[in-house]
């Protein structure tokens, strides 16, 4: 049996893989009984966490792509997951004050309430933070990290379904009451078939892990994955948003426009223009190449 195997341009190690698969199988069956017998389990969290331990895992092959070492992930790790924490709870806290009234409210993260573009921004900070202290490009690292951000997302949308929140409007038709177009919700005033948005981010967040891991590996331009994750993600989150039931909808103060649209809105800008800047570079380099070979 060869020593390795590929998955999806992916190289693993079957000794290293089969290892990997037995402690966390262990890991879940602890979890299991524990939920069963001694306290509930926030599988929420648990959810979250392994999105971001497939992102890690996967990174570890991205950053070569980049010319970043393979080891170089395990530093950003110390970084990105607690303000991406730290980050997502407070851009929702700050959006939705008045659910929360002691500091334990705010602090309680497993009973939901992290916002991903408040992730994403502790995300920024965090790689911006190493990357000047480790001496690596920040958009190189960025880049690599776009493609397993989307799927760290598909994964973690999870969590929303284990917790029965941020579904969509409510489906009265019963001819469309079932999965994965509806999902069955019974969460406190919420009852009934509601339409299965986390879902519906999910497969498109997979699809979109594959659009940019394709990016990556074959363009070669400084910035253009990261971009167009900005993109990608700002038009699916500004379509889903008017999917949503209002009660999982935060908006602008004294608006009725949602935060997350305008976010998205701002996303895509920045996205068109910085591949209109990376493609300006691209073709001043390549005129100054054919100038000099001229000459």
């Amino acid at each position: 049996m060869d020593n390795e195997f590929h998955v999806f341009g992916f190289k693993f190690k079957w000794r290293n893989t089969l290892i990997t698969l037995g402690i966390a199988a262990a890991v879940l069956i602890v979890l299991l009984l524990i939920d069963m017998y001694l306290m509930p389990i926030s599988w929420y969290g648990v959810i979250i966490g392994t999105a971001f331990l497939v992102a890690l895992l996967l990174a570890t092959q991205t950053f070569p792509l980049r010319n970043l070492p393979s080891d170089y992930p395990y530093d950003l790790v110390w970084w990105v997951f607690p303000l991406s924490i730290i980050f997502a709870r407070a851009y929702y806290v700050v959006n939705s004050l008045s659910e929360f009234h002691s500091f334990y409210d705010v602090i309680a993260v497993w009973n939901g309430g992290l916002a991903i573009f408040g992730g994403i921004i502790g995300g920024i900070i965090a790689i911006l933070i190493c990357s000047k202290i480790k001496k690596h490009n920040a958009i190189d690292t960025a880049d690599c990290i776009a493609p397993l951000l989307l799927l760290a997302q598909s994964i973690g949308r999870w969590g929303n379904f284990v917790n029965q929140e941020v579904f969509g409007k409510e489906v009265v038709s019963k001819a469309w009451q079932w999965f994965p177009f509806a999902v069955h919700i019974e969460n406190g005033a919420f009852s009934g078939w509601f339409l299965a948005t986390f879902f519906y981010e999910s497969i498109i967040n997979l699809a979109g892990f594959f659009i940019l891991m394709t990016i990556l590996r074959k363009v070669n331009l400084r910035g253009f994955a990261t971009c167009c994750y900005l993109i990608y993600e700002g038009f699916i989150r500004y379509f889903l948003e008017s999917l949503r039931v209002p009660e999982y909808i935060l908006y602008i103060p004294g608006t009725k426009f949602p935060v997350s649209q305008a976010v998205s809105l701002g996303m895509i800008f920045v996205g068109i223009v910085g591949i209109v800047i990376i493609t300006i570079i691209r073709n001043k380099k390549n005129a100054k190449n054919n100038q000099t070979v001229n000459t």
